[in-house]
């Protein structure tokens, strides 16, 4: 067997929980058939719609997302769209908002942020282990040195301050990487963004059993060199079904083989609501080694940990939401891959 088939039988089995001996001796149908998806789901696979699942969390702080789509066109297409961050992530129902830092952030890559009224109300009773957005000591106690809560124009002074946090955060965490990263001080449990990271990428399979020294690469950065990584930080507003949360990725593109396959991984590094942290790994994989028009099938795998146990009706909100966010953007992004390839 090739080895670029047998990579791309691991990483399904990986994505779909099947041991690779069973993988290799059945096709795409069987192993989906395996995880409980219907013959319908399966002929909806075939129609090029999106199939999105979440299984029983082994962890009540978590939620995993596992999702597979076929896309007519090259996995070189699909990197060429994820570096379009700004124009692919725009297109998705539940952002609402989107913009992609400099090399050298500024507040300025992030000037047109318009946190939700209920924010700006919220944060102006902020405290230290009591506050509705999440936020670090040090920038709680700033955000009140810095704005004038009496004045009328508060609202675009809180936007501007966060704006301006948020790229001084991006400048520590490129130059110190996770030991950058936010504990949040909204709750007098205070909770880390490092710790939430490690964990989730210790559990991330498709990423690890596709290329173990990317995923070295990848949790370990900056440190290391890879010239052929590419990496992206932009900001989001994301309805997640509760309240819209702010959220500052990190993606990292691997380079590869032109037409072979293409993996794309990206971190939360910090999230205004619910999220300790959070991590995404697709993978581009051909239908065909032999024949490029048949397309590739983009897979995901999402990995989301939560500020406290999620139970309840909040849990169902979240997943749903979690689910309809991830079902948007592979819609999205197989349309917009398709129509600017010409397929």
């Amino acid at each position: 067997m090739r080895t670029h088939v047998k990579s791309r039988l691991l990483v399904l089995a990986a994505l779909i929980g099947l041991t690779p001996g069973v993988v290799l001796s059945q096709s795409v149908h069987q192993w989906l058939q395996e995880v409980g998806l219907s013959s319908d789901d399966i002929a909806k696979l075939d129609e090029g719609q999106p199939l999105v699942w979440i299984p029983k969390a082994d962890d009540p702080t978590e939620v995993t997302l596992l999702a597979i789509v076929h896309i007519g066109v090259t996995a070189e297409d699909i990197r060429g769209m994820a570096r379009d961050v700004a124009g692919l992530v725009r297109r998705s129902e539940q952002v609402l908002q989107v913009g992609v830092f400099s090399d050298d952030p500024t507040w300025e890559d992030a000037a047109t942020l318009r946190l939700p009224e209920g924010d700006i109300k919220d944060l102006k009773k902020c405290k230290v282990g009591d506050c509705a957005v999440r936020l670090t000591a040090s920038s709680i106690e700033s955000l009140h040195e810095n704005v004038i809560w009496s004045a009328s124009d508060q609202a675009n002074q809180v936007n501007g301050y966060l704006a301006g946090w948020l790229a001084a955060y991006l400048r520590e965490y490129k130059e110190s990487g996770t030991d950058a990263l936010a504990v949040y001080a909204d709750k007098k449990e205070m909770q880390s963004v490092a710790e939430g990271l490690d964990i989730l990428l210790r559990k991330t399979d498709l990423l690890i059993e596709y290329d173990r020294e990317f995923y070295r690469y990848v949790e370990n950065y900056p440190a290391g060199e890879r010239p052929d990584a590419e990496h992206l930080f932009y900001w989001t507003v994301e309805d997640l079904s509760l309240k819209p949360t702010v959220i500052l990725h990190h993606m990292t593109i691997r380079g590869g083989e032109k037409n072979h396959e293409a993996l794309m991984v990206s971190k939360q590094i910090y999230a205004s609501h619910y999220i300790q942290a959070g991590v995404k790994a697709y993978a581009a994989l051909p239908a065909s080694d032999d024949d490029p028009s048949k397309g590739v099938y983009v897979l995901l795998t999402q990995r989301l940990r939560f500020d406290g146990n999620v139970g309840g009706i909040k849990r169902k909100l979240l997943e749903d939401g979690t689910k309809k966010a991830a079902r948007s953007q592979l819609k999205s992004f197989k349309a917009y891959a398709e129509a600017a390839s010409g397929s």
